[in-house]
C-alpha cells in the first residue's frame, strides 16, 4: 500500500508540473494519471483531492477553446480516442457533465462511423 500511495503522489507531481511547464494536459498524461487516482480513491489510498480536481478542471476546461467546432463536426485535430480517453479522465477526476463535455462527447460520436 505503501508504493501504491507514493506512486500516486509521485503520479500527481508530476502531472501538475507538467501542465504548469506545457500548459498542456498531454493525451497520455492526464488521463492515465486520473484514471489511477480515481482507482487509489476507490481501494482507500490517500490522494491530493484538490490536486484531482484541479487536473479534471484543466481537462475539461481546455475544451472550451474548440466547443464550437466540436459542435459543427470540425476536428481540430481532436481525434476520438483522445476524447474518449479524456472524457474517461474527467468522470474519473468526479466532475460533473457540463457544455463542454457535451460538446466533446458529440465530437467522439461524430467521429464514430458504422461498421460492415
Amino acid at each position: 500500500m505503501q508504493a501504491a500511495s507514493q506512486s500516486i503522489t509521485l503520479m500527481q507531481r508530476s502531472s501538475a508540473k507538467f501542465f504548469r511547464q506545457s500548459g498542456c494536459v498531454a493525451c497520455h498524461h492526464y488521463p492515465a494519471t486520473a484514471m489511477a487516482i480515481a482507482s487509489a480513491r476507490q481501494a482507500g489510498l490517500k490522494i491530493d483531492e484538490p490536486a484531482a480536481h484541479e487536473m479534471g478542471e484543466a481537462l475539461r476546461l481546455g475544451w472550451g477553446v474548440l466547443m464550437d467546432d466540436m459542435l459543427q463536426g470540425i476536428h481540430r485535430g481532436v481525434g476520438s480516442d483522445r476524447l474518449f480517453n479524456q472524457l474517461l479522465a474527467v468522470s474519473a477526476a468526479g466532475d460533473i457533465p457540463d457544455a463542454n463535455t457535451n460538446a466533446a462527447l458529440a465530437d467522439v460520436v461524430a467521429l464514430q462511423r458504422p461498421t460492415a
